[in-house]
């Protein structure tokens, strides 16, 4: 994840735990992904090197118990961004499945990478982030809290 990731993540956070309706938290989570695109279509050019953008996802992806075949969860990775996918988002994606699946995390519980990518799982845990945030905002506020502290939320 990187640093402008983790900035954006944290003020996502700050203001949501403060927010006091759905159209405001709405509002700013569009503000926060229109700079990110303004940000990554400003940085990458077209020869962005998507394999450095999936060693970071490699990083993030958590541990399974058997074999993690890396080479096809590459291609897969390379693939998705090459039709359009931001790489940005599916690490972020992939962020929100580890700490959302963080008491399965060492065990066969975990799918392959390579499955994670081809099934694209990665985009409905990054929607569920948004989701959850809504229906339990607790757990938005305990999170924020962990984050602040800088205890791990995974």
């Amino acid at each position: 994840m990187t640093v402008m990731q983790i900035e954006t993540y944290e003020r996502l956070i700050k203001f949501i735990t403060k927010a006091t309706n759905k159209r405001e938290i709405i509002a700013q989570i569009e503000a926060e992904i229109a700079k990110l695109n303004t940000f990554d279509l400003g940085a990458e050019s077209p020869a962005t090197d998507f394999g450095a953008k999936f060693e970071e996802f490699w990083k993030t992806y958590p541990r399974r118990d058997g074999s993690n075949p890396k080479k096809p969860a590459k291609t897969l990775f390379i693939g998705q961004c090459r039709r359009g996918a931001n790489p940005d988002h599916i690490i972020l994606g992939t962020t929100a499945f580890a700490v959302k699946e963080r008491r399965i995390i060492g065990t066969d519980k975990i799918p392959q990478a390579m499955t994670f990518m081809r099934q694209e799982r990665w985009r409905d845990y990054l929607n569920e982030v948004f989701l959850s945030i809504d229906s339990n905002p607790q757990e938005a506020r305990r999170q924020a809290a962990l984050m602040e502290s800088g205890a791990s939320v995974l």
